[in-house]
C-alpha cells in the first residue's frame, strides 16, 4: 500500500485547509496510511485545533516516502520537490493557480507569469503527467479547456451545521455579507440602498457567526467564487436566503445550485434594480423563498456520503 501525503499550510484555519484535513481524515477512515505535510516545510507546525476532530497524522517532509502526494493547485511548484512520487493536484481555487487574482485578465496573467519566473507554479504544460482531481465543476471546465481530464472529489460542511433541523421563520429584515467577497460590489448596494439593514460578517467567532445567520434572512455574495464555497452552503444551511453574483462557480447551476432568480449579473444595467427587486421580494414573502432553497439544502447534507465514494473511487 502507497503512503498519501497531503500537502497543506501551516497554521491556516480557512475552507482550503480544512478540506485538506477532511480528505486525511477519510483516507485513514478507510485504512490507508496517510498523513497531513505542513508546509513551508522547514517550519514545524501544529494541527490546529478546529481540525483535531478529522483525526489526522502529520508527518514531515523529511519522513516523506515514495508514495502519493496530493497538492493543492496553488503549489504546482512542489513537483520539483517530490520527484519520484505519484502527484494528484486538487484543485480547490482556480483563482489560486494564477496568483488568487479574481479575473483571468491581463493583470492576473502578468502575475501567473511572475508566479512561472520565481518558481511558485508550474505551467499547465508540465502538469498533464500529474492526476488531477476538481472541487468544483467550474474547476473541472477549466481543466478540460486546457486539455487536463480530472475526476470529482468535492468537500463537505462539518456537522456542527447540521445539529439543529429547525428553522426559525421570524427573523430580521438584514442582509449578511462577507467584506472579504466581493466587497466592491457590496459597497456599492450599501450606498445605493441605505434603507437596507448590511451586517459584515468579521470579528466574529464561529458561534457569533452561526446565531447571526440564523437569525437572518439573507446572505448575498458577488465575490469571485473559485471554487464550491463553503460560506453560501452554511449560509444556506442556516436558513438564509443566498443571493450571488454569476462569477466563477456562480455561473453554473451544479456548484451553486440556487434557482436562477437569485443569481444577479453584476455587468447588467438593471443590476440594481433587480437586487433591489429580489432583496423587496425576499424579506417580505421569506418563507416562500426559504422553500426555493430546499433543494439546495438537501443537496448539501448528501455531500458527506458524496465525499466517501469519491475518495474511495479515487484512491482505491
Amino acid at each position: 500500500m502507497k503512503k498519501i501525503y497531503v500537502c497543506c499550510p501551516g497554521d491556516s484555519v480557512t475552507g482550503g485547509p480544512e478540506l485538506l484535513h477532511q480528505l486525511v481524515g477519510e483516507l485513514r477512515s478507510l485504512g490507508k496510511d496517510a498523513s497531513i505535510v505542513y508546509y513551508p516545510f522547514d517550519k514545524n507546525f501544529s494541527i490546529p485545533k478546529q481540525y483535531e476532530k478529522y483525526n489526522v497524522n502529520v508527518a514531515s517532509k523529511s519522513s516523506c516516502d515514495d508514495g502519493i502526494v496530493v497538492l493543492p493547485e496553488e503549489r504546482t511548484s512542489f513537483l520539483d520537490v517530490f520527484k519520484g512520487f505519484d502527484v494528484y493536484i486538487w484543485w480547490l481555487s482556480v483563482d489560486s493557480y494564477f496568483g488568487k487574482s479574481s479575473k483571468h485578465n491581463g493583470r492576473s496573467y502578468f502575475k501567473y507569469i511572475k508566479r512561472l519566473i520565481k518558481g511558485r507554479s508550474k505551467p499547465l504544460s508540465a502538469l498533464n503527467k500529474c492526476r488531477h482531481m476538481a472541487q468544483s465543476e467550474y474547476a473541472r471546465l477549466f481543466l478540460e479547456k486546457n486539455s487536463l481530464n480530472s475526476e470529482f472529489l468535492s468537500d463537505y460542511l462539518n456537522q456542527a451545521h447540521f445539529k439543529d433541523s429547525s428553522y426559525q421563520f421570524d427573523r430580521k429584515d438584514q442582509i449578511l455579507y462577507n467584506p472579504k467577497k466581493g466587497y466592491k460590489i457590496t459597497d456599492k448596494l450599501i450606498k445605493k440602498f441605505p434603507e437596507m439593514k448590511f451586517i459584515p460578517l468579521h470579528n466574529m467567532s464561529s458561534e457569533e457567526v452561526a446565531a447571526i445567520l440564523r437569525e437572518s434572512k439573507i446572505y448575498i455574495d458577488f465575490g469571485s467564487h473559485p471554487g464550491k464555497d463553503r460560506f453560501p452552503r452554511e449560509a444556506a444551511m442556516a436558513g438564509c436566503c443566498v443571493i450571488t453574483g454569476r462569477r466563477g462557480s456562480a455561473k453554473n447551476c451544479q456548484d451553486i445550485f440556487i434557482p436562477e432568480s437569485y443569481k444577479l449579473n453584476e455587468n447588467s444595467f438593471f443590476f440594481l434594480r433587480n437586487f433591489e427587486l429580489i432583496i423587496d421580494e425576499t424579506l417580505n414573502n421569506y418563507k416562500k423563498s426559504f422553500n426555493d432553497f430546499q433543494a439546495y439544502r438537501g443537496k448539501i447534507e448528501k455531500e458527506r456520503f458524496l465525499f466517501e465514494a469519491q475518495v474511495k473511487t479515487i484512491f482505491e
